[in-house]
């Protein structure tokens, strides 16, 4: 059982890798950035107790090169209790002069996604990007995303994040996880389109979207869904970059996990009948398939395997002979290859790969959890704001690290 899990689980990620290697190698037809059309663009921010953040990232917002195209900013505040919503109508009052600024707010505290639905009523620009008010853009990182809307056929594009270094095994882990998904998210971009979005940065079309379920979370990946389901791409563009702190708190980067890792279980869910669909062309035969894989069936398989593993070493205790640990010394065989492979793929510290695997089993049992919780009755889409007291969108001026290029 463990050894029939374990190897499914690596031939599939092994393979799905190599593909993407391979796919973020081909030639795309067009170079983000050099854009020839100038288009009016809604820069929507969701903020909920952001006082801490919201001066500095207005001013981030800016200094952006593509600042002269703005129709205007909307801080969409879902019922904050701090002095967010002061701040910002003082904020719009003193920048009226270089871009129009609107504030608005809820009475009540309904999630980031009724957040979005609201904005995406009140925006008037062409193109909608939205931002997170706890994140740090470089300066021509919008004019990135929106390049790529010369071609017609594209509907949403989502920037890279980087995080900052700290001091925490948390975001060793969050950047080992990164490093491997976004060359599946470049990947399936160059193939078709991707459907795991950051919400730190995305653009999207917006005559395609519409508004997005409230209760599931996930509203970035929901968004580019949709301009996939709408016969449009969805893509990811690593040279347009912001950057964030990984939670430098255990129980904070668990339960960050947890939340969106319940938002894209049930995106995935929600959009099932996607599945080996031909008129979604390789993204509904090959992309699609394996997402859901990763985040709906790979959890279940990964929790398997630990089990059996587990059952193997208690046997292996009480009996005290060799044969039922040979499927797990077999997968461990497996797993050291796959590492090793990776390793030359990448050229990178053989060292350094080691901590994909912890790194895998925490997201898979962070998904694995998630859910449970779903099942259990448990609905995470109202977000609740990390309490670590520590980061400001104003300190990543100072700590942030040079842009590195995929």
């Amino acid at each position: 059982m463990a050894a029939v899990t374990g190897i499914l689980l690596i031939t599939f990620y092994a393979s799905y890798y190599v593909a993407m290697l391979f796919a973020v190698k081909r030639p795309t037809e067009k170079v983000a950035g050099q854009k020839q059309v100038f288009r009016q663009v809604s820069v929507i921010i969701p903020t909920y107790n952001e006082e801490r953040n919201i001066s500095a990232k207005i001013e981030n917002v800016l200094k952006q090169s593509y600042l002269k195209n703005f129709t205007e900013i909307i801080v969409m505040d879902g019922a904050s209790t701090d002095n967010t919503i002061k701040i910002a109508n003082d904020l719009a009052n003193k920048v009226r002069g270089v871009v129009p600024m609107r504030v608005l707010t809820i009475d009540e505290r309904r999630g980031k996604s009724h957040q979005i639905n609201i904005a995406l009523i009140e925006a008037r620009g062409e193109i909608i990007v939205t931002t997170d008010a706890d994140v740090l853009l470089d300066p021509d990182a919008v004019a990135r995303l929106i390049g790529h809307f010369d071609d017609e056929h594209v509907g949403a594009v989502s920037a890279r994040q980087s995080l900052i270094k700290g001091r925490s095994i948390q975001t060793d882990f969050e950047q080992q996880y990164r490093d491997i998904y976004e060359i599946m998210r470049q990947g399936e971009s160059n193939l078709h389109s991707t459907p795991i979005f950051h919400g730190g940065l995305c653009a999207f079309r917006t005559a395609i979207v519409k508004p997005i379920r409230e209760d599931l979370n996930a509203d970035d990946s929901q968004l580019a869904i949709q301009a996939i389901r709408g016969g449009l791409r969805a893509l990811y563009e690593p040279s347009s970059v912001f950057y964030a702190y990984a939670p430098q708190v255990t129980r904070s980067a668990w339960w960050q996990r947890v939340r969106r890792g319940q938002g894209l279980v049930r995106t995935f869910l929600y959009n099932s009948d996607m599945l080996f669909r031909r008129r979604f062309g390789s993204y509904g035969c090959f992309i699609f398939p394996a997402e859901f894989f990763m985040h709906i069936v790979s959890p279940i398989l990964t929790l398997m395997f630990i089990a059996a593993s587990i059952g193997s070493v208690a046997a292996f205790l009480s009996d005290f002979v060799l044969t039922p640990l040979l499927p797990a010394i077999a997968v461990l065989v497996a797993i050291m290859l796959g590492i090793v492979m990776v390793s030359r793929l990448e050229k990178r510290p053989l060292s350094g790969t080691w901590a994909l695997i912890p790194s895998f089993v925490i997201y898979q049992l962070a998904l694995f959890t998630a859910m449970l919780m779903f099942l259990a009755g448990k609905r995470l889409y109202i977000w609740r704001k990390l309490d670590e007291g520590t980061t400001r969108v104003a300190d990543l001026n100072h700590r942030r690290r040079p842009r590195a290029e995929i």
